[in-house]
């Protein structure tokens, strides 16, 4: 498979390791790095917009398997990690769920910094592997923060319509078909899936998906444990989700006790609580080698 179109963004696979994505009459394509305009004398409607990938290794809809053995299952004791959430929270978002703008996307990537820390020195020898949906934005940012800090390999993924938000950055990412496939991919590669917030696709497609695929989920409220006015709501005058994990909690009724002690460092506990959960999770995958080294 050599070409790919999706809401009127086509991927070309030039060579094994050139990559074209074009799109016509999408202006706000023309501010993205990397993407060029190669009639801009045209009028809108008309103007191509083409953005070139020479180093990153780009995996077509048929190469699914070939991305997974070859990025993320490549030796022995391997745990999978997926996170997912907001790919941006705004100033006037920020201000309306009493955050500092910044302050989202720092936490989760500490917080999925202070996990991965845990499990290395619990798990002497245990091999941690990343996913995220690619682009250079909020949580898929901070995703790529922390691959990059702990030297972790990371395998992105993406469809057309947003591969233009994807950098040339030389980290390998898995191309859907369309949407739907590119959310099926990503929650059927990882093993445990970190859900801090998120929106109506969040809940609707990854959530979902992976619980119909027998995964791990920790949903975690990190808008509301960082907030000064509480976060998020779970949905808006319309019905529609605005905060999945909270959304998630109002329609799934199950007695969690690891928040809302007065007095305790909110943070500390979230914190806790993710690790302790993923680390009972781990031991069960690992060898028993690795799963007990440290016991």
């Amino acid at each position: 498979m050599n070409t790919i179109t999706d809401a009127g963004c086509t991927l070309t696979k030039i060579s094994n390791n050139t990559f074209e994505l074009s799109a016509i009459g999408n202006i706000k394509l023309a501010t993205m790095p990397g993407v060029i305009c190669e009639n801009p004398t045209s009028p809108e409607t008309e103007r191509i917009y083409k953005k070139t990938f020479l180093h990153t290794p780009i995996y077509m809809p048929d190469q699914y398997q070939e991305a997974i053995k070859t990025v993320l299952y490549n030796c022995d004791d391997v745990i999978i990690l997926g996170m997912n959430g907001f790919s941006m929270v705004g100033p006037e978002q920020c201000a309306i769920w009493g955050v500092k703008l910044g302050a989202y996307e720092a936490a989760c990537e500490n917080l999925l910094s202070f996990i991965i820390k845990e499990l290395l020195e619990k798990f002497v020898g245990i091999q941690i592997r990343l996913v995220n949906g690619a682009s250079d934005l909020g949580i898929d940012k901070a995703i790529l923060n922390v691959a990059k800090k702990f030297n972790i390999p990371l395998l992105g993924h993406s469809c057309p319509t947003y591969l233009f938000y994807v950098q040339d950055n030389g980290v390998p990412v898995f191309v859907a078909k369309d949407q739907p496939n590119y959310s099926d991919a990503f929650t059927e590669s990882l093993e445990i899936l970190i859900t801090a917030n998120g929106g109506q696709v969040t809940f609707k497609h990854d959530i979902d998906a992976a619980f119909n695929k027998g995964k791990h989920i920790i949903p975690l409220k990190v808008l509301q444990t960082i907030s000064s006015t509480g976060g998020p709501p779970a949905f808006d005058s319309n019905g529609k989700v605005v905060d999945a994990v909270t959304a998630f909690e109002q329609r799934v009724h199950m007695v969690a006790t690891h928040l809302g002690i007065s007095g305790a460092d909110q943070w500390k506990i979230l914190q806790n609580y993710s690790r302790d959960q993923i680390i009972t999770i781990c031991r069960s995958k690992l060898s028993p080698k690795r799963a007990f080294s440290h016991i």
